[in-house]
């Protein structure tokens, strides 16, 4: 397409399908001979599509198709290469939206937002926040890293704009961040440029890069900041997803705030479906905050939420609250922690007991069920020992314990003996499987070398015609069937014999016994 004589001119579409298909087999040496073709002007310019395939090519080659066997320092300097690479792609990106003549949308800047987050600086994940605030005008909650970078002046937008610095070498102290700094938006434009050059509008793929550089930084009030600020309806309405509400809860989890947790745990299961790993999420916060006064209300309180919300009881969930109540040291605590479970403690025996899978998926999804059953039910048995330990619990509380302890280890114990004997079902009948295989490959292997034998190629001469190795393995399969019924119908009449011969003595037994004698019936006398 390329050649001067042809007659169909590549476009930035063909431009784009030949870069992803670079990008999938990362091979960045075609990526970039490709990517040095494309003109600066025109019809064949790159477009936001070309920018978000080379900057997701770049993060996906460092993280998986880099160079192997190199060092720590070799593999740094990758990845400060693609740094780089990325923040010099962004601002001819930048310059070309604030001319006009491109336009941007949320994939492109996550795309150049995850390239920062694969950074292992402060200031890569840091500048997350100045790319946002550049491209959507979501202001920063936090001051920029760095001395100076909080008085840069915004740049103003238009054609007449002063151009960005683009010799990266010279210019990479005092570019590293400043490619990131606000663009000021004209007001009045054209209805074209007005198109290309609107800021653009953020949902949960900007909410999760943000609680994503927030992690990295550990910064729970920067988190929290922005998650009120984009969720609310007055500012960006973004509805959070279950990745935005996990992201957030692990960041929480890390500052121990279970009481935020279960708060955005309520406000989620208000909007369905709640998946189980939030639940877990959350109550793992709780163990975590284990010193808090208040934690057992607050578990308990995402025990009730996870009851309303899912249709059966998550069983990791529950192993989590089983822990945090070993740690309590009121015994009424843990005997009204434990009441709470014991309903849904009917459904988990069911987990115990011995199913029958339905395919290999399913198999895997058992047995996993299975293993967190039993280490549920293991800390049901350790918190009915630490129970019965406590000098203060009445006599019949002890009893009733002990024997949910008993109930609970023959449960174990059953499941055990279960997996031990499907394990040898399984065994057995893969060996015979295997057996099965042989011999048919024995039989196949037979017939093609009695094929080449008699004629030296794959079909045997019949009256005259080819038979073909499918005829004669049908042939087998007749022959195998017809001597099948042949033993059948042999053993009919060997099994209907016997019963006339001992018809034939019962009679004659019976005409001796009406004729007085033991003998031989006269009626059987041949005449």
């Amino acid at each position: 397409m390329n050649a001067p004589n042809s007659q169909i001119k590549p476009a930035i579409i063909h431009t784009n399908a030949v870069l992803n298909v670079a990008a999938r087999a990362g091979d960045m040496d075609a990526l970039w001979s490709v990517a040095g073709q494309i003109p600066e002007r025109g019809q064949g310019a790159a477009d936001y599509t070309t920018y978000t395939t080379i900057l997701n090519a770049l993060r996906h080659y460092t993280l998986t198709k880099g160079p192997e066997d190199v060092d720590a320092a070799q593999r740094a300097a990758v990845l400060s290469s693609a740094l780089n690479d990325g923040r010099r792609i962004w601002m001819e990106i930048i310059q070309r939206w604030r001319e006009g003549v491109l336009f941007i949308d949320e994939s492109l800047v996550c795309a150049m937002g995850r390239l920062l987050l694969i950074g292992t600086t402060e200031r890569d994940w840091d500048d997350v926040f100045s790319l946002v605030e550049q491209t959507m005008k979501i202001r920063r909650v936090t001051p920029r890293l760095g001395s100076g970078l909080d008085s840069t002046p915004a740049l103003p937008g238009g054609i007449d704009s002063e151009p960005m610095p683009t010799d990266l070498e010279a210019h990479s102290q005092r570019l590293e961040g400043n490619e990131f700094r606000t663009v000021e938006l004209p007001e009045k434009s054209s209805s074209h440029k007005k198109s290309r050059t609107a800021y653009v509008k953020p949902s949960n793929n900007t909410l999760s890069i943000i609680l994503e550089a927030c992690t990295k930084l550990d910064t729970k009030r920067t988190a929290r900041e922005y998650w009120n600020m984009l969720t609310a309806r007055t500012s960006f309405g973004i509805i959070p997803d279950t990745a935005n509400c996990n992201l957030l809860l692990r960041q929480l989890r890390r500052s121990r705030a279970s009481s935020e947790a279960l708060e955005i745990v309520r406000a989620q299961a208000n909007s369905p479906p709640v998946h189980p790993a939030t639940f877990r999420i959350a109550m793992s916060t709780c163990v975590r905050d284990k010193k808090n006064i208040n934690v057992l209300n607050i578990a308990s309180a995402l025990l009730d939420l996870m009851r309303s919300s899912l249709l059966n009881p998550d069983i990791k969930t529950l192993t989590l609250y089983l822990r945090l109540v070993q740690s309590m040291e009121e015994p009424k605590d843990m005997i009204r922690a434990l009441e709470r479970v014991g309903p849904d403690m009917l459904n988990i025996k069911n987990y115990l007991l011995p199913r029958k899978p339905s395919g290999e998926n399913h198999s895997s999804i058992v047995e996993e069920e299975r293993e967190a059953a039993v280490e549920l039910a293991q800390n049901m048995i350790a918190c009915c020992d630490r129970l019965c330990s406590h000098n203060e619990l009445p006599a019949d509380k002890r009893e009733y314990y002990q024997r949910q302890r008993s109930k609970l280890t023959s449960f174990i114990g059953r499941s055990a003996r279960s997996d031990s004997e499907r394990g040898e079902a399984e065994q057995a009948s893969s060996k015979a499987k295997d057996e099965e295989e042989d011999d048919e490959l024995e039989g196949t292997v037979r017939d093609k070398m009695v094929i080449r034998s008699e004629q030296g190629r794959n079909s045997i001469m019949k009256g005259g015609k080819p038979r073909t190795l499918p005829e004669i393995q049908l042939r087998r399969a007749d022959d195998r069937k017809k001597r099948r019924m042949k033993e059948k119908e042999a053993r009919s009449k060997a099994e209907f014999g016997r019963h006339n011969v001992q018809q034939l003595e019962r009679m004659e037994a019976t005409a001796s016994i009406v004729d007085g004698d033991f003998g031989v019936s006269p009626a059987f006398v041949p005449r």
